[in-house]
């Protein structure tokens, strides 16, 4: 309402393809860029906890770190946790259209642009 910038909550959904060192990366600059500091970035995995890929922070941005994995519809549990994270900003590496059905539905950062409850940065993950 006031115009004033507001980034104490980052969600940044993570897999494997594409990897997630964009999105990282991204908010890092943006972070830097912005002189946003206590931010919260809350790293969701969609699977197997065993499964979510690593990541590095490059260390000069301090974060709180919260990770976390989930099961079910890639899309819905991913606005859940936007929601349920009060995420003041979405992250999201992409890599494109992969198939017909992407061509028409809309790949996994469209489908959540459409109903995310904040803002989403999509950044090309290769």
């Amino acid at each position: 309402m006031t115009g004033a910038l507001r980034l104490r909550n980052v969600l940044i959904p993570i897999d494997h393809r594409p990897p997630p060192h964009a999105a990282i990366r991204a908010i890092e600059r943006l972070c830097r860029t912005l002189a946003a500091t206590e931010v919260a970035l809350h790293l969701l995995h969609i699977g197997e906890p065993g499964d979510m890929p690593a990541v590095a922070l490059e260390g000069d941005v301090a974060f709180s770190l919260a990770r976390s994995t989930r099961s079910g519809n890639v899309v819905k549990e991913i606005l859940a946790a936007a929601a349920e994270c009060h995420a003041d900003l979405i992250v999201m590496a992409t890599a494109g259209h992969q198939g017909f059905l992407d061509a028409l539905r809309g790949n996994t950062t469209e489908r959540v642009l459409r109903h995310a409850p904040c803002p989403v940065l999509a950044v090309p993950g290769y």
